[in-house]
């Protein structure tokens, strides 16, 4: 998958790194209805290189990539964007994904899939992140 930058206009950044093109496209086009730019790689490699000359705001995080559990991942990018690093989101349709890291992997959040513009919104405003209020939706 390449990456994309859109939106640009903003200030606000969010990282979307998950190794399916669907979920990419979704949480950047929610991501985007909020006011954030969207940067989406569906590796951590690839993640590391788009995002190297600008630290994300925020980073969601699929909670499998490949066979590999993201855990393993977390200090990898804290480390890389420290000394502050932005706010992990986890992102996954595990119903308990915090039974499956250990306390010192622990994100900042966590968002079960399929979520939606308002839940993302919520978590988003929960964490700090800025955001505008996506179009309401017609009956």
């Amino acid at each position: 998958m390449t990456s994309s930058r859109t939106h640009e206009l903003t200030s606000q950044t969010a990282l979307v790194i998950d190794d399916d093109p669907v979920v990419c496209m979704i949480a950047s086009h929610f991501l985007r209805q909020l006011g954030l730019e969207a940067i989406v790689s569906g590796s951590l490699p690839e993640a590391l290189n788009v995002t190297a000359q600008k630290a994300p705001d925020v980073i969601l995080l699929d909670l499998f990539l490949g066979d590999q559990i993201s855990e393993s991942l977390l200090p990898t990018l804290r480390e890389r964007f420290s000394p502050v690093p932005p706010p992990i989101v986890i992102i996954t349709a595990q119903e308990n994904p915090a039974a499956l890291l250990n306390e010192q992997s622990a994100p900042s959040a966590f968002l079960i899939k399929p979520f939606s513009p308002s839940e993302l919104e919520s978590c988003l405003i929960s964490l700090g992140i800025k955001t505008k209020s996506p179009p309401a939706s017609r009956p």
